[in-house]
C-alpha cells in the first residue's frame, strides 16, 4: 500500500506519465476515471481501465513540495 502520506486523492498534484513523457497535473476524481489537469488548464480524461492497463498513462506519485504554485493552480 506504500507511505499514506504520499497516496494520490482528487485534488492532489501528481507526477503522470502519458505519451510516455513525464509531467506534473492536478488529479480529480471521476465517476468513471480521473481528469488530470495541467497548470495550462488543459484537461485530459482517462478511463480507470486506461489506468490499469500496462500501456496506459500512469500516476507515478504525489508532489510532496511546490515551490511557487500560480494562483488559478497547477
Amino acid at each position: 500500500m506504500g507511505n499514506l502520506t504520499e497516496r494520490v486523492f482528487s485534488g492532489c498534484v501528481a507526477m503522470v506519465v502519458y505519451d510516455e513523457r513525464g509531467s506534473i497535473k492536478k488529479v480529480y476524481d471521476t465517476p468513471d476515471g480521473k481528469d488530470l489537469i495541467s497548470s495550462s488548464g488543459h484537461k485530459i480524461h482517462v478511463t480507470y481501465e486506461e489506468l490499469s492497463a500496462e500501456w496506459g498513462p500512469r500516476i507515478c506519485g504525489r508532489v510532496m513540495f511546490v515551490l511557487s504554485p500560480p494562483d488559478d493552480g497547477i
